[in-house]
Order: structure tokens, then C-alpha cells, then sequence
């Protein structure tokens, strides 16, 4: 099935658009190249449970002010589920639950993450990021804004409240009249929650499945020997197996559509070149990770965009490692090298 996407426009500022009964879709502004991310919100039998929250800023703020004032005005806001720890997720969330009352519902992994993120990780942690990102090659520029990511995270996510009600994998939320089936899964964050309505065929997909756009899928300092690339392969494979050709996904950004195995596909094509084109360039000599930037995305990106796209080839290079077919070499002064 080709990809079709009803509903061409999004929802204005401060106005929602129906895509089922009972089910909005709202947008909320974000301070990035990315300048949206979708939120939603489900009726509940006289009171909404909201998706996602949003960046935690003056502006997000104004604007969920405005959503409350407008479409969701109607009914109380009981419950806030927030699909990961990202900012552009999570960062608003606080606020939202001080400003209503709701309830909060996160996977466990996701919502430690975000305490943990929020109130600062061990006291070496910035040390630890900078030598993984030298050892794979990084740019000063890279290396020395390092701080500032960090302290942009916490000022993007507003303080969270010491306990959830948390959802795992397997899980059920009778929400008005549908009963969600509870995915959730690793890759572009460690347990992303995605909601499924069998009945109807309505997918939240959260960051897993998007339209036009990949998610960043990143290996990090925290888990330095890991493979999140095998780990969204795989989510990929369960999702392709849980949907219908009629599904509607709802993604976290961009547009709904119709089509989720063609976007599937898409997805692991798109992943299956990125390695190739890895793979010959080890082939010519041994490299760094930063070494393949332009190679992978043949441009150039500032500070922020290095750290996103050495991450996302370090992602690579661990899921061709493990497989065999690339080999890595640590060396004296802690650089480490990868080659065919």
C-alpha cells in the first residue's frame, strides 16, 4: 500500500483536528530545525488522557494554555502518557501535571532516564561523554559544547514528580471506548511506549514510525557497547507483524498516514544503505567514526547536528562489529578505528 496522508495540514495553532472519534490531534511548536512535535488527546468518558507533552518552555506553555482554553476545554485532563525522556517529549510535562492534576504514566526505563537526566548524572558524566566522543574522533567544536548540551537538557524539562504509574510491554489502558494494547520497545530511546487499538486499527507510534523522517538512532556514552540499531531492526520487524495495511499511524511528528509497511520498508532500506556506504568506506582505510560524517550525510553540520549524526554512525558501526563484518581497534592513545 502506497503512503496516504488524510489530512494534508496540521491543526493550527491552538486547535485540534479529529483524525477518530473521540481522538485529536494537536501541535505544538519546538525550538529546532524540527519545529513540531505532535501531541493528542483521547476522551476518556468526561475527561481527556493527553499523549505526550512537549518542550518544557514559555512557549509550550502558552500554547498548551491556549489548547486548554480551546478544544480541550470541554473536560478535565486525568491522566498525561508520555511515550520517552526526550525533551521534546517529557520537557513540558511537569507543568502540565502541576497546571492540571493528571496522573503521569511512563515506562520505567523512560521515566528514571528523565529524573536521572534532569537532575544530573554522575559527577564525572561530562568527562565520560568527551572521551567517548575523542575516542571516535570528535571535533573540538563538538568536544567543547559538550556542557552545554547537558545543561540545555535540563533547563528543556521541567521537574517531574517522584512517582508514575508505570506501563510496560504487554499492557492494556481501556481509554473511553477502545482498550490500547501497550508496545514498547529500544532503539531511538531505551523503552518507548507505543499505543495499539486493534479494533480500529489506530497506531500511536511516538518517535519509532514517522513519516519522511528517520529517528535519530544513537549509540551513547551511557552504553558505550551497545547496538540500538539491531534493537529498532527489531521493532521494526514486530511492527510490521502487529499492523494491517489499513492502519492509521500517529507518529510524534510530521503527518498520519496510511501505510505503515511501506514506511517500514522504507525505513530498513534506508538503515541497509547507511551501512553499505559504511562498509566501502572501510574498506579503503581504517576510520573514526567522525571520519564517516560526510560520507553518510554528505554535508556539514554545527555542534549539535555532529553530535546527532556521530552517534547515528556509531550506531552502525556497533551493528557491523557484532555482525562481523567490520573489526575495531583501540589504540594507544585511546582512538579507536574501525576496518573491513
Amino acid at each position: 500500500m502506497e503512503i496516504v496522508r488524510p489530512w494534508p495540514e496540521p491543526p493550527g495553532e491552538g486547535e485540534a483536528i479529529e483524525v477518530a472519534p473521540g481522538l485529536l490531534w494537536m501541535r505544538l511548536p519546538l525550538p529546532l530545525r524540527l519545529n513540531h512535535v505532535n501531541v493528542y488527546a483521547l476522551a476518556d468518558r468526561g475527561s481527556w488522557t493527553i499523549l505526550d507533552a512537549g518542550n518544557g518552555n514559555e512557549e509550550t506553555f502558552a500554547a498548551w494554555e491556549r489548547l486548554l482554553a480551546g478544544p480541550l476545554g470541554e473536560w478535565p485532563i486525568a491522566r498525561l502518557i508520555v511515550t520517552h525522556f526526550h525533551p521534546d517529549h517529557v520537557g513540558a510535562a511537569g507543568w502540565l501535571l502541576r497546571r492540571t492534576g493528571a496522573e503521569l504514566l511512563m515506562s520505567r526505563s523512560e521515566f528514571l532516564l528523565a529524573l536521572l537526566r534532569r537532575a544530573g548524572t554522575a559527577p564525572d558524566s561530562q568527562v565520560q561523554e568527551t572521551e567517548f566522543f575523542r575516542s571516535h574522533g570528535a571535533s573540538p567544536e563538538l568536544l567543547g559544547s559538550i556542557g552545554r548540551r547537558v545543561a540545555r537538557f535540563r533547563a528543556a524539562v521541567t521537574q517531574l514528580p517522584p512517582q508514575a504509574r508505570i506501563l510496560a510491554d504487554g499492557d492494556t489502558l481501556e481509554i473511553g471506548e477502545r482498550v490500547w494494547q501497550v508496545a514498547t520497545g529500544g532503539g531511538h530511546s531505551p523503552e518507548q511506549i507505543m499505543l495499539h487499538s486493534l479494533s480500529d486499527g489506530l497506531l500511536l507510534s511516538a518517535d519509532h514510525l514517522i513519516d519522511r523522517i528517520s529517528p535519530n538512532i544513537s549509540l551513547t556514552y551511557l552504553e558505550p557497547h551497545g547496538d540500538p540499531l539491531t534493537t529498532y531492526m527489531a521493532v521494526l520487524g514486530r511492527l510490521d507483524a502487529r499492523v494491517t495495511s489499513g492502519s492509521l499511524v500517529l507518529p510524534g511528528h510530521r503527518l498520519p498516514f496510511h501505510g505503515a509497511h511501506t514506511r517500514i520498508r522504507e525505513l530498513t532500506s534506508h538503515h541497509h544503505l547507511t551501512l553499505e556506504k559504511i562498509l566501502k568506506a572501510c574498506a579503503e582505510t581504517p576510520k573514526q567514526g567522525a571520519d564517516l560524517i560526510a560520507t553518510v550525510y554528505e554535508r556539514s553540520f554545527g555542534a549539535d547536528g555532529q553530535a546527532l549524526a556521530l552517534s547515528e554512525i556509531l550506531a552502525h558501526l556497533s551493528y557491523l562489529e557484532r555482525s562481523g563484518k567490520l573489526q575495531k581497534e583501540v589504540r594507544s592513545n585511546g582512538r579507536i578505528f574501525f576496518w573491513t
